[in-house]
């Protein structure tokens, strides 16, 4: 290990981290802070952090970092300049790769016409030396070769070869880096503005300095302007904002990987209580603990034989957390066919004659579930299946992952929930009270505890009236005159009396209601009018191909 890092040191101390893939990889780890101007989101914006009080800020704020990570030894460091003479020459960390080290280096060469070879490495002057010195005239010049660098990267970008963009760039001219990238927005070159800059600093990458530089910034520990503390200025004018939006963060496998370490307990918790929940609802409804298992076993089986449709057919290699959101569509849905599979068997026993076999009531039952299942699926998966043509593929990929755990999730209800109807009724049908097949332990087919007979609901030759063989309309039933009817209205279990409390509610309010929610979408409706257009084109988040 300290050989390694003794190799680290020295490649940094050479100056070639800067402008390397070692410095721009997501993988080497390297702290990132990510800053933005007060008016970055106006359509109009003015400030720029070229500007010399916001550089000063900003160079303000990349010094207090330094400081913290010099204290916590959390950075690779190089001899002082002028400490070689000494017999242990003082070290400091490596300067930031920012606008602040590119201001410097040009004012530095301005003076000696050629860039020294440390350039990088320690700061040639002050903070308020560079506030001082960054004249008009040296932000207009310094903002051309930074436009000649940025054009220099696009064409790279494009897949323009090397030796062609040298040729018609001129941003080798000052021997500057060419990752113009990090450090101006995309929109500079249109508008001369940097609105978004970052700095990136030169630390380890082991895992206990990625974890303390975590902590750190849970902690608010790094200087930001509007996080002052002593010996770090702030914007006396208050124009600039440059830092109150500013992100510290490692690459895609450093704060990010412990962030979602600590939050995954909390996720998978909410996951279980959200199972839990629906196998609740899943057993009052259906009063089988057998139906109930083999329903939790169609939503859970869903997931991974939608990965292996994801992975391994769609060849989608790259699998966000946010994915993981899934496994709460998956519940939903899947609780849902549970639940119209299941009042479709019961409905068609009842209304067919008590000697129907099992597999007569599966004939009649099964399709019109199969088909109202598939309605609501197909719906549901073509929904999230339409966010794949999004660009930004974190919200792509959810949404393909999603519609695969709903089909997949439909397709198991074919599987096991059907087959698992048909034993659950021949039980039944044998006569069997064990709770395992109904809490209800009636031995009657189609019937469970809280729900009246075969025989006390009242029976029906209209298909269109299917719905009340099995909760009969009190007023129908009064009107009928008949004392059976009342009777099966007083048999009603605790679901049909809870939807009929909220029908009689919704059908007294249900002109205040509608009213109401024409006037909801006519509202929405013209505060999006309103809305302007985008001022800026989409990012191109994904190949064009």
């Amino acid at each position: 290990v300290e050989g390694r890092l003794l190799e680290e040191n020295e490649f940094h101390c050479s100056g070639n981290w800067h402008g390397s893939d070692n410095m721009m990889s997501p993988g080497e780890l390297n702290l990132n802070s990510v800053w933005k101007t007060r008016d970055a989101d106006s359509d109009a914006p003015t400030v720029s952090v070229l500007d010399a009080d916001a550089l000063h800020e900003l160079c303000v704020a990349e010094e207090g970092t330094l400081r913290l990570l010099e204290e916590r030894n959390l950075c690779h460091k190089c001899p002082a300049e002028g400490g070689e003479s000494s017999p242990k020459p003082p070290e400091r960390c490596v300067q930031p790769y920012s606008l602040v080290g590119l201001a410097r280096v040009y004012l530095d060469f301005s003076d000696n016409n050629i860039v020294r070879p440390n350039a990088h490495l320690v700061p040639s002057m002050s903070c308020d030396e560079l506030r001082d010195r960054w004249t008009g005239d040296a932000k207009a010049q310094f903002t051309s070769i930074l436009t000649e660098c940025s054009n220099h990267m696009e064409m790279l970008f494009d897949g323009m070869p090397k030796e062609e963009v040298m040729v018609k760039s001129g941003c080798s001219a000052l021997a500057f880096p060419v990752m113009a990238a990090p450090v101006v927005d995309r929109q500079f070159l249109l508008t001369g503005i940097v609105k978004y800059t970052s700095s990136i600093f030169a630390t380890k990458r082991d895992h206990a300095t990625i974890r303390t530089l975590f902590e750190m910034d849970r902690s608010n520990l790094f200087p930001s302007p509007d996080r002052t503390t002593e010996g770090l200025s702030r914007f006396e004018d208050g124009l600039y904002e440059v830092g109150v939006n500013a992100l510290y963060a490692t690459g895609r496998l450093g704060f990010y990987e412990l962030y979602l370490r600590e939050a995954l307990p909390g996720d998978v918790a909410i996951s279980l209580a959200s199972m839990v929940v629906t196998v609740l609802c899943i057993m009052f409804h259906t009063r089988s603990p057998f139906l109930t298992l083999l329903g939790l076993a169609q939503i859970i089986f869903a997931l991974p034989l939608a990965y292996f449709v994801y992975y391994f057919v769609c060849g989608l290699p790259f699998f966000p957390f946010i994915n993981i959101n899934a496994v709460f569509v998956v519940f939903a849905l899947g609780a849902d066919d549970i639940f119209v599979s299941v009042d479709k068997w019961k409905m068609k026993r009842r209304k067919l004659p008590p000697h129907y076999t099992t597999e007569q009531v599966a004939a009649a039952a099964l399709p019109d579930a199969a088909y109202a299942t598939f309605v609501t699926s197909i719906t549901t998966s073509a929904a999230f299946f339409a966010s794949a043509v999004i660009k930004v593929p974190v919200i792509s990929l959810f949404g393909i992952c999603c519609g695969l755990v709903v089909a997949m999730d439909y397709v198991l209800s074919i599987l096991l929930v059907f087959p698992a109807l048909c034993i659950y009724d021949k039980r039944l049908g044998n006569g069997s009270k064990s709770l395992w097949w109904s809490l209800a332990g009636c031995g009657e087919r189609g019937r469970a505890c809280g729900t009246p007979s075969m025989s006390s609901v009242p029976n029906s030759n209209n298909e269109d009236d299917e719905e009340c063989t099995i909760l009969p309309d009190p007023e129908m039933a009064q009107s009928l005159g008949d004392a059976n009817s009342g009777d099966a209205g007083s048999k009603k279990g605790c679901c049909h009396r809870m939807l009929a409390f909220h029908y009689k509610i919704l059908h007294k309010l249900r002109w205040p209601l509608l009213i109401l929610s024409l006037a909801a979408i006519a509202a929405c409706a013209s505060v999006a009018m309103r809305f302007p257009p985008p001022a800026e084109p989409d990012p191109p988040f994904l190949p064009k191909s």
